[in-house]
């Protein structure tokens, strides 16, 4: 299976909803529907495509889902099952469940408005966003221009990829602009996350390991190799008991590019199955995309419907 995506079109852009989700839900959290059902995420993210789509009108794109728990396995992806303590640094007082409450309360209806709107969306049970992208970038580089809406720093690796880019900030972050910031090759990115952590991901990194010296070490530092064939400079700075987790942090925050990657586990064969069935999008339902934008109240989505909906 060489390419995922049957598409006529030479550019591709890769939104990560739930990613986009959270980010306009608190740009509009108290948007509602007439019967207070909460509208924000969805309208936000409508929008954002509306955008988009003005921006860029020959592009293909495909919405990746953060997937359910894996029926067979019981785990949300392979890195909660590989690191238990996986994103559970992400406490919440009341007030913020009660905020992310109304997010997922907008995710079956979001997904729904994309599905009659015309749109390919991928959401496998057991595999995360991320994943999801390195796997359509690595396949599709080569013969698509790849745009990716996210404000997540994991896919800054996906760099490594030719003419990958990132919608960033309302502009847009290419290897150039990424190299420029932050002084070091995406080849080197894991490497760098797993010295210094990712709070984001309660991944805790090396204690004592700032951004200066983990910059230094992940050039010479090289999981998964063992800790006694490390120059000497990295055995000062992490014992041989933690040079473990080191491999564990960088495997957490590499990106599954291969759809059989081993990580994946029990979620590669349903990965496949999806990838390799569903590579067109759905006919736009234009009717239904209307009654439930109006079931909503979503007026500036209605409005915007010729931009929206997704025709040849």
């Amino acid at each position: 299976m060489s390419v995922i995506l049957s598409t006529k079109r030479n550019r591709v852009i890769l939104l990560d909803v739930h990613n986009l989700m959270y980010r306009t839900h608190y740009a509009n959290a108290t948007l509602t529907s007439d019967s207070g059902f909460p509208t924000s995420a969805m309208h936000g993210v409508i929008m954002i495509v509306a955008r988009h789509r003005i921006k860029y009108p020959d592009a293909e794109f495909v919405f990746l889902w953060d997937g359910p728990e894996h029926s067979a396995t019981g785990v949300r992806s392979w890195r909660y099952k590989a690191f238990p303590d996986y994103k559970v640094g992400r406490t919440l007082d009341e007030s913020s469940k009660a905020q992310r409450a109304l997010v997922h309360k907008q995710m079956r209806p979001l997904f729904t408005l994309l599905h009659y709107a015309g749109y390919l969306q991928y959401r496998v049970p057991g595999v995360e966003a991320d994943d999801l992208a390195g796997i359509i970038v690595a396949k599709m580089y080569e013969e698509f221009d790849i745009l990716i809406d996210t404000n997540d720093k994991d896919y800054y690796q996906l760099f490594t990829y030719e003419g990958v880019k990132i919608i960033h900030k309302g502009g847009i972050l290419d290897v150039k602009g990424f190299i420029h910031k932050h002084k070091m090759h995406p080849n080197f990115w894991t490497r760098y996350r797993a010295f210094v952590g990712d709070p984001s991901d309660s991944i805790p990194g090396v204690k004592g390991i700032g951004p200066v010296r983990a910059t230094k070490l992940m050039c010479e530092g090289v999981p998964p190799y063992p800790w006694d064939v490390q120059p000497t400079s990295v055995q000062k700075a992490v014992p041989e008991d933690k040079w473990a987790d080191v491999v564990l942090y960088e495997s957490l925050s590499r990106i599954v590019v291969d759809q059989h990657d081993r990580r994946l586990g029990a979620e590669s064969d349903t990965l496949v199955e999806q990838l390799g069935t569903r590579s067109t999008r759905p006919k736009p339902q234009l009717k239904k995309f209307l009654w439930l934008a109006a079931k909503y109240n979503l007026a500036t989505v209605i409005k915007a419907r010729r931009t929206i909906v997704e025709v040849d």
